[in-house]
């Protein structure tokens, strides 16, 4: 008797021992998957929030329109701000592990030390704005959207193949 109570106590242990194993195995895949919806919302806010910087760039600095000194103080201002957001989901993707996160630091200082020279030749007539900054300007944030979009098509996959019955 004293052996089949052991047994049946050892088989107790140890079915708790795999659920208790599943569970902190489903508790992981959950905050995996937080971080992942926060690294895909993040990616898709910033990507629209630089799509919206690149068009009040051309609309303004590229056509015949004279943006005023207080327009080029509000591109600055908000171009922190997206650079903040940027610095932000860097942090998530090394917090996460990804390795792109190197790649899209180096991009984004590339894109943020190009802003604040067109944001000095904001108020020049359009015949006195350096061409060559329009054009250093699209592939600095044409490469910073690439790099951002690939992130976020990652992530994007990971959620989709995570199990659903969690």
């Amino acid at each position: 008797l004293a052996l089949v109570t052991f047994m049946l106590v050892a088989l107790l242990v140890s079915v708790f021992a795999i659920s208790a194993k599943r569970a902190y195995a489903d508790r992981q895949a959950v905050g995996r998957i937080a971080d992942d919806v926060a690294v895909a919302r993040k990616s898709l806010s910033i990507r629209g929030a630089l799509r919206s910087e690149a068009t009040y760039i051309t609309t303004r600095y590229e056509s015949n329109f004279i943006p005023t000194p207080a327009e080029g103080d509000t591109l600055r201002a908000t171009h922190a701000e997206l650079m903040s957001e940027v610095q932000s989901l860097i942090g998530l993707l090394k917090k996460n592990g990804s390795g792109r996160w190197l790649e899209i630091e180096t991009r984004a200082k590339r894109y943020d030390a190009v802003i604040p020279m067109v944001a000095d030749k904001f108020d020049l007539p359009l015949a006195q704005r350096p061409v060559s900054l329009t054009t250093r300007r699209r592939d600095a944030d044409k490469a910073l959207v690439e790099e951002i979009t690939r992130e976020a098509e990652a992530v994007t996959s990971r959620l989709t193949n995570f199990d659903a019955t969690i």
